[in-house]
């Protein structure tokens, strides 16, 4: 059986039961090649971490999370290691294992520090298993340390920059899906805010603000609130938007966000309040 005949087929998910070390195989209703947004990713168990994942996976063996994190250049076609960072972005914090059955390869990233998205089902890495049944010579000495440790089996991968990375490279990001971790800054109206980045670094530094507009116009929000919001990004036109979503920007916000094309703005799809 090869990757594309798993595709057309069903994710099988694998786990060891407590207590008998007999493995057990449940297929899940979870068709492969079918494309999870950032969107429909986001409401699925939108604050597990991947520190969740790698020290207690008890819990979550055959659940779908979303996840994000950090991860090195990959050349494995089919796998790649998703980590949690410290403050600094120095030290690992955790680790797991992604298997990437979207389908196609990862998303290209304008540097190699910007995070993923990840949205798949938990399982236990199993090589034997893995080869047998999904067809994946995965007989790299890298992946024996893996071994019976949890996996993600990923259905969906999205780039997570932050507000600044946006700005650093914004037409790298044009029409591109994405789920952005902010806080906050200025509500300016029940379908328009702006948000900037939310680790202490940044804001000393001099956080930029990005503009949100969400049409839904929810939930509600208020300054310094944390979120994830998934979208698109595309270029700053205010008098476009104005006349698109109906909003309308005093002079002083207009001034500060600028409306240069070269500027970006961050059209929602999806705004979720993340509880730290």
């Amino acid at each position: 059986m090869n990757l594309n005949d798993v595709r057309k087929g069903y994710l099988l998910v694998y786990y060891k039961t407590l207590g008998t070390g007999i493995v057990v195989a449940l297929l899940a209703a979870l068709p492969l090649g079918n494309y999870v947004s950032p969107a429909q990713a986001q409401i699925i168990a939108q604050n597990t971490t991947v520190e969740d994942v790698a020290d207690d996976p008890t819990q979550l063996i055959g659940r779908t999370v979303t996840l994000r994190g950090a991860t090195e250049t990959s050349d494995r076609p089919y796998s790649f290691i998703l980590k949690d960072e410290d403050l600094f972005g120095l030290i690992d914090d955790a680790e797991v294992l992604v298997i990437n059955l979207t389908g196609g390869p990862l998303p290209t990233r304008p540097k190699d520090d910007i995070e993923f998205q990840v949205t798949g089902r938990v399982g236990r890495f199993l090589q034997n298993d893995i080869l047998e049944v999904f067809g994946l010579n995965l007989s790299d000495p890298f992946y024996d340390e893996y071994e019976d440790r949890p996996v993600v089996f990923a259905q969906s991968i999205a780039l997570s920059p932050s507000p600044d990375e946006i700005f650093d490279s914004p037409q790298s990001y044009y029409s591109r899906p994405v789920a952005v971790k902010g806080e906050v800054e200025q509500v300016l109206s029940n379908n328009a805010f702006t948000v900037e980045d939310d680790e202490i670094v940044d804001e000393v530094l001099g956080a930029r603000d990005l503009l949100v507009i969400n049409a839904s116009g929810s939930p509600a929000l208020s300054a310094d609130q944390k979120l994830v919001i998934t979208g698109t990004i595309r270029p700053l036109s205010i008098a476009q938007l104005e006349q698109e979503y109906n909003i309308r920007l005093d002079a002083e916000t207009r001034e500060k966000l600028g409306g240069s094309n070269e500027n970006p703005v961050l059209i929602a799809d999806g705004v979720y309040p993340v509880n730290e």
